[in-house]
């Protein structure tokens, strides 16, 4: 993310004079990294998913190494 990015998505999560989540999602990608609590061998992210369960604003899915040094699949989602 440059600073004229960061700068907008700044002021985004700072306005109160409106609703600003669909703006701000289109930054989160820079973060997908850091939220998720393990190191990421892969990672995939989507926003604004319809589906059968309904809407989800966020995914990330990630492979990750287990504690037993295992290739696992995981998947955290926002909605």
């Amino acid at each position: 993310m440059d600073a004229a990015e960061f700068d907008e998505f700044e002021r985004l999560v700072n306005s109160t004079e409106s609703h600003t989540e669909t703006q701000c999602a289109t930054f989160l990608h820079h973060a997908a990294g850091l939220l998720i609590p393990q190191t990421p061998l892969h990672r995939n992210f989507a926003r604004e998913d319809r589906n059968f369960f309904g809407s989800t604003d966020f995914i990330i899915s990630a492979t990750i190494k287990t504690d037993q040094n295992h290739e696992e699949q995981v998947a955290y989602i926002w909605s």
